[in-house]
């Protein structure tokens, strides 16, 4: 099991009305560098994760702790779908409560940091808002 940094961003318009619809509209984004989850397990807790906007500004900051466990959700998942969480299943777990409210951004940078170690995992990436043409 692997963990690493993500989003599943939204469309919050379409949210009002449509969870499902918001988040098909936009893609998934992954990072390309992953920790072994055995690796980090013992201080997951205590992991920090956080989200800048394209200025760099602080937009999400909360602890590892405050989502649910990798392990408890593959295995809710398994117990749900009848099958295994197997190699080249990502599953996105949760998100921080923003800082200071929704804002329109050009860029997220997300992070996931150990404090023990140091160590961080970063991914930037660009947003790009369609227009309304109906």
């Amino acid at each position: 099991l692997l963990v690493g940094v993500g989003s599943d961003h939204t469309d919050r318009e379409s949210e009002a009305y449509s969870v499902a619809l918001s988040k098909q509209a936009c893609p998934k984004v992954s990072g390309r560098t992953f920790w072994r989850f055995a690796d980090v397990a013992d201080r997951w807790d205590e992991m920090v994760l956080r989200s800048f906007t394209a200025e760099r500004t602080p937009y999400q900051e909360g602890l590892a702790a405050s989502l649910l466990n990798p392990l408890d959700l593959v295995a809710r998942w398994e117990q749900r779908e009848g099958r295994v969480f197997g190699p080249g299943s990502l599953m996105f777990c949760g998100t921080v409560p923003t800082l200071n409210g929704i804002v329109r951004t050009e860029s997220l940078t997300v992070e996931l940091s150990d404090p023990r170690t140091g160590s961080v995992l970063s991914h930037q990436y660009s947003i790009r808002e369609l227009p309304v043409v109906a």
